[in-house]
């Protein structure tokens, strides 16, 4: 047992079957954790129970892990940050699953569930909170492959540009369900969204607006192909946004 915060500082340290009692920060590169189980501490303000943000928290990689707060909060995520690869991890009960906010982030054979609403979030004005499975708010070269993603209130996969552009993302071979739509592509505040694609994925039926697997704004560049419903593999028809 690891007690208390792990704030990673050695480039290429490797951490292996840790289970760690408070948040991950990783201000280093070149870093790897493993077959670890990541619970966070207290949190006060947003926080992912990882995170990888500081500029020189470059190719962290993270695998065979699991992500679940041991204080369970509005304000938890389960990783967030840029310059991260999550292999293999099993990330639940945390408002988001997963961010990216920022570039080369990849997101593969990972399930990503059980996220947890609140009926008032700070981050909406006080509104109920909007899970995503994973949310995607800047970056480019965006990784999202092979996941299982149960998605949260809002969708499984959510895509803005609220923090830069967006460019440069696959999301591809995964299995993806809920949500009000599965996966939401909105190019606001920008008026455009380039290098998109969205392809090979199997949608359950459960989305809050029936049929509703994939809806994309009008700005939005977006390259789409083998996407197909769960029981019945007939195509997946995208709904476009005004």
């Amino acid at each position: 047992m690891f007690q208390g915060n792990l704030v990673i500082t050695s480039p290429g340290a490797t951490y292996d079957a840790l289970d760690i009692h408070g948040f991950v920060i990783v201000l280093a590169p070149n870093v790897t954790i493993k077959n670890s189980v990541i619970r966070g501490g207290v949190a006060t303000g947003d926080a992912g129970l990882v995170t990888s943000a500081d500029p020189a928290a470059t190719n962290f990689v993270i695998e065979d892990s699991e992500l679940v707060p041991e204080n369970p909060s509005v304000w938890l995520d389960g990783i967030s940050g840029s310059n991260y690869t999550a292999r293999r991890v099993n990330i639940h009960g945390t408002v988001d699953g997963a961010k990216a906010n920022g570039n080369n982030v990849t997101i593969q054979d990972s399930w990503v569930h059980g996220t947890v609403s609140y009926p008032s979030d700070p981050n909406q004005g006080g509104g109920p909170s909007h899970n995503d499975g994973i949310q995607v708010l800047s970056g480019n070269n965006i990784q999202i492959l092979g996941n299982t993603i149960q998605g949260g209130t809002n969708s499984a996969l959510q895509i803005t540009q609220g923090s830069g552009a967006v460019s440069g993302l696959s999301f591809d071979g995964n299995w993806a369900d809920g949500g009000a739509c599965t996966v939401n592509v909105a190019d606001t505040p920008r008026p455009t969204m380039t290098g998109i694609d969205i392809s090979n994925n199997r949608f359950g039926h459960t989305s809050t607006y029936r049929n509703c697997a994939i809806i994309v704004s009008t700005g939005v560049s977006l390259s789409s192909t083998g996407n197909t419903w769960v029981g019945t593999n007939d195509p997946v028809a995208i709904t476009p946004r005004g």
